[in-house]
């Protein structure tokens, strides 16, 4: 996930300026940044004060998720973008497999 933080903060390459793709502005990328790690904060938070953390607040990270993996499928060559289709099926093929499992 750090990586995934460092990478999305990374301003763009000159290469990727001179395909016409629009620069993300500063401010958009820190609000997914915040998305992303504002329930990493609150579940610290909730452990050193032993206070209740409670799976609701993990939703930003959502937003934020879906956010960064648009934006980098966006800025992707084709060949980046069927990698991560071909790792989307895998992970949802999975998933079905475990529901399946479990119905059993």
């Amino acid at each position: 996930m750090l990586a995934m933080l460092v990478g999305f903060l990374r301003p763009a390459p000159q290469t990727e300026a001179a395909e016409g793709l629009p620069e993300t502005p500063a401010a958009e990328r820190v609000l997914i940044l915040g998305l992303i790690v504002l329930p990493m904060v609150g579940y610290l938070a909730a452990k050193m004060t032993h206070g209740p953390f409670v799976e609701r607040y993990f939703l930003p990270t959502i937003l934020g998720t879906t956010a960064a993996v648009g934006y980098a499928l966006g800025r992707a060559k084709p060949k980046g973008v069927l990698v991560a289709a071909m790792f989307a099926l895998a992970m949802c093929r999975r998933l079905s497999e475990s529901w399946t499992s479990r119905a059993k």
